[in-house]
C-alpha cells in the first residue's frame, strides 16, 4: 500500500468525486431551477423572506398567503439572502448543497467515512442528485434531520464523554430541518427527545445521578428552537399542523384543506387511493411498477405522468440501491455493534411508512439518506465489535453497491442532472421585459388562475420597477390594470 495510505483505486474514486460535486455546483449556480413548485412558491417565499419583494411587490393567492405564514420560513430566508447577495436565485442552491456537504463532514469526522465514498453514495439516490441543483427544500431538510439521527447513533455508541460535539451539532441540524419543513417538526422533535434522555441514561450509567439542570437546560433548548411554528400555529390558527384539517382525540382543528382531499386530488395514483399508506410506501421504495410511461425514469416529484398511472408520484431511490444497502444492513444484525443501527432503520422505517403521503419520497428522504450513511458507517466505522475481515467484506460490498448504482442511474437517465447546459436566469426572464418595461408606474398586472411565473414579473427580477403584482384564481378581479391568462 502506498505511504500515504491510498490504495490505486482510491485516486480513481477521489477524482470521480471532485468531478462529480464541480459539476453540481456549476449545474447549480448558474442554471435556474423551472419545476413548477419553484416559481410557485419557492422562489416567491424567499423573495418575501429576504425582502427582495414584499406583500406589496407580489400578492399571491389566499392559500399560498396562508402557507407562508403556517410554513416554517429558515430555509427560504436563508436561500433568499444567498439570492439577495449573489443577485440570482440560483445561488441559492448553494445552501442545500452545503447541507449536503455538512452531512459527508459529519459521517467523515464522527465515522471516519471518506468524503469522496460519502459524497458519491449520496449522489447515488435520484432524488438527491436531482435536488442538489433545484430550488425545493425537501433535500435540505432531510439531510439536516438525518444529521440528527446520527449524532443519536454517535451519542449512542460513545464509550467516553466526548459527545458535546454531537449534542451541538444536532442541534443546529434538528433546527434547521424544523425550521425548514413543517411535517419534519414531530421528527425532529422525536430525535431531539431521544438525545435529550439517551444523555441522562449515560450521565447515569457512568456516575450514577441525573444532572437534571443540564437535561431540562437541553430539553428547554430544543423545545424553543424546533417547536415555535408549531406554537405559533396552535395560537393563531388553533391547529399546529395549519392549514391541513384533521380530527384529533375527539377535537376538530380548523384548517383550509384536508388531508383527504390532496390525496384523492393531487397526491395519489388513482390506482393506490385504496391501499393504506404502509402499502404505498413500500411499493415506492421499491419502485413497483413506478417506470411505467415515464419518459425520464426519475424527476424531482415523479408526478410528470397521468394520474391514472400506477407510477404517479411514485418511486425515486432505485429499487436497486434500496435492496442492497437493506441486504448489507441485516446481513449484521447478530453483530451487536450494529444492533442501535438495526434499530434505527426499523424505526425510521415504521416512522415512514405510516407518515401521510409517505409514497411521495421526496418528502421523507431521511430514510434513504439515513440507510446509505449507516452502510456507510458499517463499512468504514473504526472501533466496531465485527472482525476487520468481515468488515473488509463489508466495505467492498458498498463500495461495488455505490459505484454501481450510481452508474446506473447516471446512465439511465443520461446524466441529465449533471449537465452543465441548462435555462439561465436572462432566458428566463427575457420574455417578461417588454411586458414590463410598458407598464406605467404603479400599475397592477394579475396573473390568472394564479400562473406560476408572476413572480418573474415583480421587482425581484426587475429592480428598477414598481409595479404591482398579483396572483388571482379567476380571469379577472377588481383593481387589476391588466391581466395575462395563463395558457
Amino acid at each position: 500500500m502506498p505511504r500515504n495510505g491510498l490504495k490505486p483505486g482510491d485516486h480513481l474514486v477521489n477524482a470521480v468525486a471532485i468531478i462529480t460535486f464541480v459539476l453540481i455546483v456549476i449545474r447549480a449556480l448558474t442554471t435556474v431551477d423551472t419545476n413548477w413548485d419553484t416559481l410557485q412558491y419557492h422562489w416567491p417565499y424567499a423573495a418575501r423572506a429576504a425582502g427582495l419583494c414584499d406583500s406589496q411587490c407580489l400578492s399571491l393567492g389566499l392559500g399560498l398567503e396562508t402557507r407562508y405564514r403556517a410554513f416554517p420560513m429558515l430555509f427560504h430566508a436563508a436561500y433568499g439572502a444567498l439570492w439577495r447577495a449573489f443577485g440570482t436565485p440560483a445561488a441559492g442552491h448553494g445552501a442545500t448543497i452545503a447541507v449536503v456537504v455538512a452531512l459527508c463532514v459529519y459521517l467523515w469526522r464522527r465515522f471516519a467515512v471518506p468524503l469522496a465514498w460519502s459524497w458519491l453514495a449520496l449522489l447515488a439516490i435520484p432524488m438527491v442528485q436531482i435536488h442538489l441543483s433545484a430550488s425545493y427544500v425537501d433535500l435540505a431538510a432531510n439531510a439536516a434531520l438525518t444529521i440528527g439521527i446520527l449524532a443519536l447513533l454517535r451519542i449512542a455508541a460513545a464509550r467516553d464523554a466526548s459527545i458535546t460535539v454531537d449534542i451541538v451539532v444536532a442541534w443546529a441540524a434538528l433546527t434547521l430541518a424544523a425550521g425548514a419543513k413543517l411535517l419534519l417538526i414531530p421528527l425532529a422533535a422525536l430525535t431531539w427527545s431521544a438525545i435529550v434522555v439517551l444523555v441522562a441514561h449515560l450521565h447515569w450509567r457512568r456516575e450514577r445521578r441525573v444532572p437534571w439542570m443540564h437535561v431540562c437546560g437541553l430539553a428547554i433548548l430544543g423545545s424553543l428552537t424546533i417547536l415555535p411554528q408549531l406554537a405559533y400555529n396552535a395560537w393563531h390558527f388553533h391547529n399546529p399542523f395549519y392549514p391541513v384539517a384533521m380530527h384529533v382525540a375527539g377535537f376538530q382543528l380548523p384548517g383550509i384543506e384536508s388531508l383527504k382531499e390532496i390525496q384523492q386530488t393531487i397526491s395519489v395514483s388513482s390506482q393506490w387511493i385504496e391501499f393504506p399508506s404502509w402499502m404505498r410506501w413500500i411499493a415506492s421504495i421499491f419502485e413497483f411498477d413506478a417506470f411505467r410511461g415515464r419518459v425520464t425514469l426519475w424527476t424531482i416529484d415523479q408526478a410528470d405522468v397521468f394520474r391514472n398511472n400506477p407510477s404517479y408520484r411514485m418511486g425515486g431511490y432505485f429499487c436497486v440501491y434500496v435492496i442492497g444497502a437493506l441486504a448489507i444492513v441485516f446481513a449484521h444484525w447478530r453483530d451487536r455493534s450494529a444492533r442501535p443501527m438495526l434499530v434505527v432503520i426499523a424505526i425510521t422505517s415504521v416512522i415512514c411508512a405510516l407518515l401521510p403521503n409517505s409514497h411521495e419520497l421526496r418528502y421523507y428522504q431521511f430514510w434513504m439518506l439515513t440507510l446509505v450513511s449507516v452502510v456507510l458507517i458499517l463499512a468504514f466505522a473504526p472501533g466496531r465489535a465485527s472482525a476487520a475481515p468481515a468488515q473488509a467484506r463489508t466495505r467492498n460490498a458498498t463500495q461495488a453497491l455505490v459505484l454501481l448504482s450510481l452508474a446506473g442511474v447516471t446512465l439511465m437517465t443520461g446524466a441529465q442532472y449533471l449537465r452543465t447546459k441548462g435555462t439561465r436566469i436572462e432566458q428566463l426572464v427575457a420574455p417578461t421585459n417588454a411586458i414590463v418595461d410598458a407598464l406605467p408606474a404603479g400599475t397592477t398586472l394579475c396573473f390568472a388562475r394564479e400562473d406560476r411565473h408572476a413572480i418573474l414579473y415583480t421587482r425581484a427580477f426587475h429592480p428598477g420597477s414598481s409595479i404591482h403584482v398579483r396572483s388571482i384564481e379567476t380571469d379577472g378581479a377588481p383593481g387589476c390594470d391588466k391581466v395575462i391568462n395563463a395558457p
